[in-house]
């Protein structure tokens, strides 16, 4: 029976600097770690087009593909940024425990619009 060897490349091309970025440092820097290890290629990059066997990142680099699977994050929207509230990590409203605006008296925000604050004002995670 023939042997089937197949050759590939996972590459995980991120936006920002690091993966994972609005989670705690401790698990970025594990999960970074955990998937170089693994063979999985991190880049970072912006998708400026789509084609059948590549995709052109806005720095102009193409990146082959044979299979592409895209997950994309969701951020807050252009009326949030308007809004005159604090902010947490990545421009989204910052909350407390109990999902409230700490500087606004009922005001609350969940979702993609918002984030954790602690309670010195240092930000953590994200909802």
């Amino acid at each position: 029976m023939k042997e089937l060897t197949i050759d590939f490349s996972f590459f995980f091309l991120e936006q920002v600097n690091e993966i994972l970025s609005s989670f705690d440092i401790g698990l970025r820097q594990y999960a970074t770690k955990h998937l170089t290890k693994c063979g999985v290629h991190l880049k970072k990059g912006i998708v400026k087009e789509v084609h059948p066997k590549k995709i052109v990142l806005t720095d102009g680099t193409d990146v082959p593909y044979g299979l592409l699977v895209w997950s994309t994050g969701v951020g807050h929207s252009d009326f949030v940024k308007s809004l005159n509230l604090p902010e947490s990590q990545g421009g989204r409203i910052g909350i407390d425990e109990w999902m409230c605006v700490p500087s606004v008296e009922d005001v609350f925000a969940l979702g993609d619009c918002a984030g954790f604050l602690r309670r010195q004002g240092n930000k953590y995670f994200l909802l």
